[in-house]
């Protein structure tokens, strides 16, 4: 399993009962591949995030977790005004870029802490997301 500290790291699995916080199957890799060199190497995501506002004034503190993701801002601003209302909870947007490092897809910036979230996951959402 990849260092707790490095989030950009993934593992490739087709194997049952795998971590799916660090692992993704081959074809999923295989069609972020393939909307990566559609978009010509680098691909723009909106991410849809929650707070759990509770957490944040009497917990540990302030962290968005990743729900779904847009392929446009506007798209993503749409999806985030038909979120639930929940007690407790606020939505967020975060705008990230997806690229590849050697050979495979990384995050081509460092997010930070309070953004909870693996590259697997993202990963899986960027395959799945229509």
């Amino acid at each position: 399993m990849p260092a707790l500290a490095d989030r950009n790291t993934f593992t490739v699995s087709d194997e049952a009962g795998t971590d799916p916080q660090w692992t993704v199957t081959a074809a999923v890799l295989q069609r972020v591949h393939q909307r990566l060199k559609q978009a010509g190497g680098t691909l723009p995501v909106w991410a849809i995030m929650d707070e759990d506002t509770y957490e944040t004034f009497f917990g540990d503190g302030f962290y968005l977790h990743l729900r779904a993701i847009a392929w446009s801002a506007n798209d993503a601003e749409q999806m985030l005004q038909q979120m639930p209302s929940e007690h407790m909870t606020s939505w967020h947007l975060r705008s990230y870029t997806l690229g590849v490092h050697n050979d495979r897809p990384a995050l081509l910036h460092p997010w930070p802490k309070s953004e909870e979230f693996y590259l697997a996951q993202l990963l899986r959402l960027v395959a799945e997301t229509a």
